[in-house]
């Protein structure tokens, strides 16, 4: 089993992530042959100040309690599940000082490999610009 992480973050609500994700993860070979699993089970916190988010996001097929699970799997399909595109970009807010940071957190599957995301963006416009499509950012 491979394991991809990508930078530091809260470690009690990513022991839990990583929890969530063991038990997605024990499932018996009978029912794995009887049901084909998602390409992607994935969750996602956002904290921006005293606001936590949590998001379900599924791919294949793409559901979940994400607002666009569509958009969002469309996207991460386009970088194979490559989370470190989420990383701040050139956009000028994430130039900025950080005034007003959103921290975000992913932990799952994709295509059978566990994957971790941990980012703190110095603001919200930053966080959109980077990471809008697969994060919901408010």
């Amino acid at each position: 089993m491979s394991i991809r992480c990508s930078g530091a973050g809260r470690l009690i609500s990513l022991a839990s992530m990583v929890t969530a994700a063991l038990a997605v993860l024990a499932v018996t070979p009978a029912q794995a042959a009887t049901a084909q699993a998602p390409s992607a089970e994935l969750g996602i916190l956002v904290f921006h100040g005293d606001d936590i988010r949590q998001y379900s996001l599924d791919c294949g097929p793409d559901d979940g309690s994400h607002p666009d699970p569509r958009t969002a799997c469309g996207q991460l399909r386009k970088v194979d599940g490559d989370l470190t595109t989420l990383r701040p970009g050139a956009d000028p807010s994430c130039k900025a000082p950080e005034t007003d940071p959103v921290d975000v957190e992913i932990m799952g599957t994709w295509n059978g490999m566990i994957t971790v995301f941990n980012e703190r963006y110095p603001n919200p416009a930053c966080a959109q610009a980077s990471a809008g499509l697969v994060v919901p950012i408010h």
